[in-house]
């Protein structure tokens, strides 16, 4: 099982609606990847980053999808649990919703959340709030990551040539509510200069 991939971009596909993928070379092997139309438009080629991975294994073919938060690797596999949900539902429903969205969802009972929050279709979000009922037990803590408001802080810090695993990592560690996006790259770049810390 292909869990991580660390390496650099050496194809794009065009940001379509059908599909989205690139190809990641680790190691002289080139790996395509399937992924998200919204991760698709963050890449370029030539950059270097980390994803977690998901191997779909079928009679006619084996497909890679790739993440760059392992809470959305993981909420995709979920997602492939829900009977008629496949990976090209799976993926569309990410590139809308973000995981902690799917969870506050599933744990209210309330598929009219991912409607109005994320703008999923009413029948898909029925159909994954049904079908991941007793798999999410627990709404994610408030704390548990950074605020959607912190997603500034987070380019600023990968504009600054930090990874963007590294760079959500950071952030987690430092998140607080009330917290700035100035506030949170200068304690993130105080974590990421820290040997000793990060990637815990």
């Amino acid at each position: 099982m292909i869990a991580t991939l660390r390496g650099q971009i050496t194809l794009l596909s065009p940001i379509s609606k059908r599909g989205n993928f690139f190809v990641i070379e680790v190691g002289g092997v080139g790996y395509r990847v399937e992924v998200t139309s919204r991760l698709r438009g963050q890449l370029s080629l030539g950059q270097a980053l980390t994803l977690y991975t998901h191997l779909e294994v079928r009679e006619d073919a084996h497909e890679l999808f790739g993440f760059l938060e392992r809470e959305e690797q993981e909420m995709f596999a979920l997602l492939l649990q829900v009977p008629r949900v496949g990976t090209r539902i799976a993926l569309h429903v990410l590139d809308l919703a973000t995981p902690q969205q799917i969870r506050q969802a599933v744990v209210g009972a309330d598929p009219q959340y991912l409607v109005r929050k994320a703008n999923v279709g009413e029948r898909t979000a029925a159909v994954i709030v049904s079908g991941l009922r007793g798999k999410i037990n627990e709404p994610a803590r408030a704390d548990s990551r950074p605020s959607s408001d912190l997603a500034e802080a987070k380019e600023a810090l990968v504009a600054l040539g930090f990874d963007p695993t590294e760079a959500e990592r950071a952030l987690r560690r430092v998140y607080q509510d009330g917290i700035s996006n100035e506030e949170a790259v200068r304690a993130a770049l105080k974590v990421l200069g820290n040997p000793n810390v990060r990637g815990r």
